[in-house]
């Protein structure tokens, strides 16, 4: 009698174990589930932020607000006064004019978020290191080491990789023949 009244005391103690275990695995799964969910809420409050700010106009031209990697907003200015942005490890180093000088803010982002983020505000990759504000673009040409921006307001020229020509020139085609 004794026992199988241990036998069963440590059946029903094991049970009990592989129930806490299997407890604490749903509760982890859920809370991975959870974070992931936040991510995404994160992003979609970011861009639904930006797209509401950015519906307000300032003399006549759209602010672009430029959010760091918490979705915090960082920057504002006119969209016509972002010139080029370039890559700095973890960080964006925007190019702009500030009273017509030119002036840099740090941005902690990456470019891919930026291309994804600010692409209708005429920002377009042009190269892994370089966005650029094609409204600020003088000109596109080509030379023995391939394509090159001139700029509107900066005697700096910005290269263009192969892999992006090809948007660029369709942008600018169809900016010419009046489709943008």
């Amino acid at each position: 009698m004794i026992e199988n009244t241990s036998f069963l005391t440590f059946a029903i103690f094991g049970l009990l174990l592989l129930m806490m275990a299997a407890s604490l695995f749903v509760v982890i799964l859920q809370a991975a589930r959870l974070r992931e969910l936040r991510g995404e809420n994160e992003s979609l409050r970011r861009r639904f932020l930006m797209q509401e700010e950015n519906a307000s106009l300032l003399s006549g031209e759209q602010n672009i607000n430029f959010y760091d990697k918490g979705g915090r907003l960082a920057f504002t200015t006119r969209s016509s006064n972002v010139i080029y942005i370039e890559a700095a490890d973890n960080y964006a180093n925007i190019h702009y004019l500030n009273e017509g000088k030119e002036d840099t803010f740090i941005l902690h982002s990456s470019l891919k978020d930026m291309e994804r983020d600010y692409a209708e505000y005429g920002l377009l990759r042009c190269q892994r290191g370089y966005m650029v504000n094609v409204f600020n673009v003088k000109l596109m040409r080509k030379d023995k080491t391939g394509f090159q921006l001139e700029l509107n307001q900066l005697s700096r020229t910005i290269p263009v990789s192969k892999h992006y020509a090809a948007a660029l020139l369709e942008h600018f085609a169809n900016r010419q023949a009046g489709v943008l």
